[in-house]
């Protein structure tokens, strides 16, 4: 027999037919080892007419594949995990035909591996999955197994790139999750390591596990060891150059990031994922100029030769995002829409290319359908997730009224989907549908329904709100890439860690109470609830209670102050509400939570609960955007008392804005000797006084002739505005989004009317 199927197999039963289903009439037998299922995997196995080579699991994968190849009858073996499948295409006759007349005795083949459910969210690889099974080829290695050709000396091998495309969806967070992947690989790396302290593969993946498990500053322990160990011509190192720079960056290490690839770009000048890397750090240290240069290294290195881990678009559509981004810091807007353009014409559903493309759009003047129908237009052929992702992107610069009918037409919805939903209805006025629509999904588990019915009576819930609601304008600012913000995970931070874990698991949870966001979508119910005059009620306070009780009575004690049918108490009458534990940052949380859904009146009202929370809302206004009505506010606090290093930061923005520069330097300066905003308002009082010089010589360059030695205010005009261009590059201002910038000339007393959809 010429070619036989080698899968790897414990609990698969939800993949395994996928997979064998893929490789059916291709091969002569098909091989499945099995370390020791509970469920139908062998079933399955069999039905595939599989043939099932038990092997015990003794925490080694080379050894549980080795099982199977000593099993194996034909001349050539396939090897596949279960949660991996042959990509269509490539037809059973040609293939054979390979395998009679290769003088190889292996061939890689192409992997391509989802990490998360948006477009192009993948990973790609070669791996040598295809070879003779007669010439003693054996995996090595407990975890992260390697093919070998055994002897005194273990010799990888290799082999030339064949047709075949393997597709692979085992990273996604919830098949993670599924089997503890990250847990049960963790502990099989430790194992390795008391053997081989110093293996520099096994650090480094050590170094990707905890990545995995969200652990950013291990990581960046393990890749350190790595790299002082692994061989210059390891073929995972600029793996593990690009990963290290990652889990710098994610711990806000952006200096060391940088200076670890300034040291490792020209080693590296062909492989995109590390110039793309480097733009990255560049940009988060605020160098754009050169984080350009980095970006279009990444452009001209295009796609990265084999030998490491690449990520989709690095040599492409990510790194025309990163020129884009440069660019619009740059203050260079024409340049940063073309770029973006460019970025979704070669990613039509790459959000970050179309979120960026339609905020410069708007940045430019076009209107919301106008900048709806160039996104639709871009996408081509409709795909399922089209309107989702089309609403997202348009709820993102606050184009609400565009966004809504896109919600309304998109369905099932993820959890995520959800509140950015809700978020959109907030944002155009429409709180109690919002709260609907959220209280929709957390009780559609409560009975017997399907997600389907649960979903459809929603909407027809929030159709029915929104028609006998009036219509407000506000904004809502959508998390940003690669940050997460919400409540939940806020809540489970630090001391608050082991509270929650006990709140979860107070009573018998059902699938969505379990779900990372409940508490988040939660607490947007009952901030939405407030704004629309709704009490928590009995439903969500019953649902809180069963899976998050401190949660929800946090929320009880805030509803006093949150509720516009309860008189506000004084901020600062003495009561139990301060004693409880984590009290001002969890009212903080929701507080900029309810900015974030464009609520500055129930904010404001928050901010009450709290003398310091009080003190700190003209700063806080004007973060979400709210300048004229922190303005308003920001003047009275300085009529009482002397501001602090960030109302002065902020008020000399306020005053930037309108032009005032002299009157902002002051404020800028005032502001310098502060550890926490004082590098930022040196930045802005070096570009008043640029701004300042350029004013005073305007007059001059207007009567520039040659009596002026050529027209030297021509020239010095040309140097100062490069400086200005500089310095704005280094993005010393309050960063805003699009939807936080149509804000910005609510007043103090409209503040709960934003200007959406102008």
């Amino acid at each position: 027999m010429l070619l036989g199927i080698h899968v790897l197999a414990c609990n698969e039963e939800d993949v395994l037919g996928r997979c064998l289903q893929s490789v059916r009439g291709l091969a002569d037998e098909i091989v499945v080892t099995d370390t020791g299922s509970g469920d139908r995997t062998v079933d399955i196995a069999k039905a595939y007419g599989a043939r099932i080579v038990r092997a015990a699991w003794e925490d080694d994968f080379a050894a549980a594949r080795n099982a199977g190849l000593e099993a194996a009858r034909t001349v050539w073996v396939l090897v596949l995990d279960a949660d991996e499948w042959l990509e269509a295409g490539y037809d059973r006759t040609s293939l054979r035909r390979m395998l009679r007349e290769a003088q190889e005795d292996g061939f890689s083949v192409r992997m391509e591996s989802r990490y998360g459910h948006e477009a192009n969210e993948t990973l790609s690889h070669e791996a040598m999955r295809l070879f003779r099974a007669d010439c003693g080829l054996r995996y090595a290695g407990a975890i992260h197994e390697q093919l070998v050709r055994p002897g005194a000396r273990k010799i990888a091998v290799d082999g030339p790139l064949c047709g075949l495309r393997l597709r692979h969806d085992g990273y996604l967070p919830e098949m993670m999750a599924r089997k503890a992947k990250a847990e049960r690989n963790l502990r099989l790396i430790g194992k390795a390591l008391r053997e081989e302290p110093d293996h520099p593969f096994h650090l480094y993946n050590r170094g990707v596990t905890l990545c995995q498990l969200n652990k950013p500053k291990d990581a960046c322990a393990a890749f350190a060891l790595a790299s002082l160990f692994a061989p210059a011509d390891a073929p995972y190192r600029a793996s593990l150059v690009r990963d290290r720079a990652k889990a710098l960056l994610a711990i806000g290490d952006a200096d060391g990031a940088a200076a670890m690839l300034h040291r490792e770009v020209d080693r590296y000048a062909d492989c995109p994922d590390v110039q793309l890397a480097y733009g990255d750090s560049l940009m988060a240290q605020r160098r754009a100029l050169e984080a350009r240069g980095a970006y279009e290294a990444a452009l001209a290195a295009g796609a990265a030769a084999g030998g490491s881990v690449r990520e989709a678009g690095a040599g492409s559509f990510r790194a025309r995002c990163g020129i884009a981004a440069a660019e619009a810091a740059l203050g260079r807007a024409e340049h940063a829409l073309r770029a973006y353009a460019a970025a979704a014409a070669e990613a039509p559903r790459y959000g970050p290319a179309l979120a960026g493309w339609a905020e410069q759009l708007q940045a430019v003047g076009e209107n919301d359908e106008a900048i709806r129908a160039a996104l639709a237009s871009s996408l081509g052929e409709a795909a399922p997730g089209d309107a989702a992702l089309l609403a997202r992107v348009l709820g993102g610069i606050g184009a609400y009224a565009a966004a809504l009918p896109l919600w309304r037409e998109a369905k099932p919805l993820a959890p995520a989907e959800i509140r950015a939903y809700a978020a959109a209805l907030a944002g155009a006025g429409d709180a109690g549908a919002a709260r609907a629509l959220l209280l929709g999904w957390l009780e559609a588990p409560r009975s017997a329904k399907s997600v389907g019915a649960a979903e459809t009576e929603t909407a027809a819930a929030v159709e029915g709100t929104a028609a006998n609601r009036r219509q407000t304008d506000a904004g809502f600012e959508h998390a940003r890439e690669g940050v997460a913000a919400d409540i939940a995970q806020q809540l489970a931070a630090g001391a608050m860690a082991e509270k929650v874990t006990q709140m979860q698991t107070q009573a018998p949870a059902t699938a969505r109470q379990q779900h990372p966001l409940f508490a988040a979508l939660c607490a947007d119910a009952a901030l939405c609830g407030w704004e629309a005059g709704m009490p928590l009620g009995g439903t969500l306070r019953e649902m809180l209670a069963s899976a998050h009780g401190e949660l929800a009575e946090r929320l009880s004690a805030v509803e006093r102050y949150a509720a516009p049918y309860v008189a506000v108490r004084s901020a600062r009458t003495p009561g139990a509400d301060a004693g409880l534990p984590e009290w001002l940052p969890f009212v903080g949380l929701l507080l900029e939570r309810a900015l974030e859904l464009g609520l500055p009146r129930l904010a404001g009202r928050l901010a009450q609960a709290a003398p310091a929370l009080n003190e700190r809302y003209g700063v806080t206004l004007y973060r979400h955007g709210y300048a004229q009505a922190a303005a308003g506010r920001l003047l009275r606090g300085m009529e009482q008392r002397a501001p602090g290093a960030e109302e002065s930061f902020a008020f000399g923005e306020i005053l930037l804005l309108k032009g005032l520069y002299g009157e902002a330097l002051s404020m800028f300066e005032a502001a310098m000797p502060d550890e926490g905003v004082g590098a930022r308002a040196k930045l802005g009082a070096a570009f008043c006084s640029l701004a300042l010089a350029r004013e005073a010589l305007l007059p001059w360059a207007e009567r520039a002739t040659a009596e002026f030695g050529g027209g030297w205010p021509l020239a010095d005009l040309e140097q100062l505005q490069l400086a200005i261009i500089r310095t704005e590059a280094t993005g010393w201002r309050t960063p805003w989004t699009a939807v936080q910038r149509r804000r910005m000339n609510v007043g103090e007393h409209e503040a709960d009317h934003a200007l959406h959809d102008r």
